[in-house]
């Protein structure tokens, strides 16, 4: 048998299974709504042995602050995580393939021989632009997901993505997905893969609030937008009732980054409660992309850790831990080492001009 018979024979099973995949989720999706297709998802991929991860593994601390607002902080030890830049499955294309995209594996026609046909992704349509949206092979919460974009584009705000499209996509997804968190990670502010554009989609640990969340919830005084007060990290929490509106998130986004100039980057968060009723909280916070990596912490500062959630991963983390040097005054420093300077000044200006 010639290795072009293989190779199509391969294919043609990988392309059934993709198809068969969309034409069982879509129906669900239609019915039950997008928690419950990615939910199943995520099932499947437990099922054909792709997603082999049950987080059984991860080990939770929580640490609280001495000092008032005595701040919940978490930590997770999740020696997975720590694999995630290689990738799983191959690295290197067999006979008669070729890699594209540098290897991306994010792109479809990398995955199909990485993860030896064992990964499927749902096709999924946000704000008219495509996504596949990916079960993570290394999370770091329940139905960890990733939505990408098929065909490759920087993990930024410049052409051919906005600011606008960006926030309008963050809400949408949100108010698809209650109790999900959907995060935006920047260049230099925890995006693992700056080439290609992504969500993270994923689950809040069972009865498991994180601390950035809780603040927002305390100083909630019916205010469109405010400035979460006595957070070590400058973050705006702004009122989204529904996707169309949305448009002081879009003039504080743009103004900030249009001032702050090349170092600008960010973390958007968006959630909703699960409520019917319930509209988006997105929380904005504002980063210089030459501050992502912090003395004395093994990780990047991504969304997550914006939340008030550090992943650890290495055994040097794990002995850290366990010797009681993981606190909340190391996360507080963690997070102050990575703010953008003077945005508190430039939010009341802008509030000021709002008004």
């Amino acid at each position: 048998m010639h290795q072009d018979e293989i190779i199509a024979f391969n294919d043609r099973m990988y392309d059934h299974a993709w198809v068969s995949l969309q034409q069982l989720l879509k129906p669900l999706h239609e019915r039950a709504g997008l928690v419950a297709c990615l939910r199943a998802l995520l099932a499947l991929s437990v099922d054909r042995g792709f997603i082999q991860d049950d987080l059984e593994d991860v080990v939770h601390f929580t640490v609280v602050a001495q000092a008032p607002p005595r701040l919940p902080f978490a930590a997770q030890f999740n020696p997975r995580r720590a694999l995630r830049h290689r990738g799983a499955g191959r690295h290197r294309p067999p006979p008669g393939r070729t890699s594209v995209h540098d290897n991306a594996f994010l792109a479809r026609d990398n995955v199909k021989w990485q993860q030896c046909g064992l990964e499927l992704a749902y096709e999924l349509e946000v704000c008219n632009r495509a996504f596949h949206v990916w079960p993570n092979p290394f999370p770091f919460h329940p139905t960890h997901m990733i939505a990408a974009t098929r065909a490759p584009e920087l993990q930024h705000w410049r052409q051919p993505c906005s600011v606008d499209q960006i926030i309008e996509e963050l809400c949408t997804l949100a108010l698809a997905l209650p109790g999900f968190i959907v995060l935006f990670n920047g260049p230099g502010a925890g995006a693992s893969i700056p080439t290609w554009f992504h969500y993270h989609l994923f689950e809040r640990w069972p009865d498991h609030r994180l601390c950035l969340e809780d603040a927002v919830r305390r100083q909630d005084a019916g205010d469109r937008h405010w400035l979460v007060e006595g957070y070590p990290v400058p973050v705006v929490a702004i009122r989204c009732q529904d996707a169309q509106r949305t448009e002081h998130a879009i003039q504080l986004v743009s103004q900030w980054t249009g001032s702050y100039g090349r170092a600008a980057t960010m973390n958007l968060i968006a959630t909703r409660g699960e409520s019917p009723g319930d509209g988006v909280t997105l929380l904005f916070c504002p980063r210089d992309r030459t501050r992502c990596r912090v003395p004395g912490f093994s990780g990047h500062v991504g969304g997550l850790e914006i939340l008030g959630e550090i992943v650890l991963s290495s055994s040097e983390d794990k002995a850290r831990l366990d010797r009681g040097e993981i606190d909340a005054d190391l996360v507080n420093m963690i997070l102050a080492s990575v703010q953008a300077e003077s945005f508190p000044e430039f939010y009341h200006a802008f509030r000021a001009q709002v008004a």
